[in-house]
């Protein structure tokens, strides 16, 4: 599984690592982020290597993903065109329904009627002090 996010977005990564961890060692899955890139490593190969190795796409979607010319040139892109299923998740509120990619896939959550997830997480963390 490949994981495309903007670096303004990590800490919504280990979450996630976490969330997804069942799944992936049931099915055998690797969770592959450019957290495993070493120091000294040429860091544009190893994100092509695992985009062509990706089985899947989780996309952790903000307005800093969007604006990310990497993400949008680069790895969107090669994505859709090796055909990887992708998996978009909303974390903040942003203009995805802009980008066709995004608009024609079904996402993991539904961030029309749910909203963002960071909204979710604040409003759950609101209703736990008022109790």
């Amino acid at each position: 599984m490949f994981v495309s996010y903007s670096r303004a977005e990590s800490d919504w990564l280990p979450r996630f690592e976490t969330m997804l961890r069942p799944v992936v060692d049931s099915r055998g899955m690797r969770v592959w982020s450019d957290t495993l890139i070493g120091a000294s490593r040429r860091w544009r190969p190893e994100i092509d290597d695992a985009i062509a190795c990706a089985a899947v796409a989780l996309l952790l979607v903000s307005p800093d993903f969007l604006a990310s010319d990497f993400i949008m040139r680069q790895e969107l892109p090669a994505l859709t065109a090796r055909g990887v299923p992708l998996v978009p998740v909303l974390l903040r509120a942003c203009r995805y329904r802009d980008v066709a990619e995004l608009r024609e896939v079904q996402w993991a959550h539904d961030p029309g009627r749910e909203g963002p997830l960071a909204e979710l997480k604040s409003a759950r963390s609101m209703a736990r002090s008022c109790a």
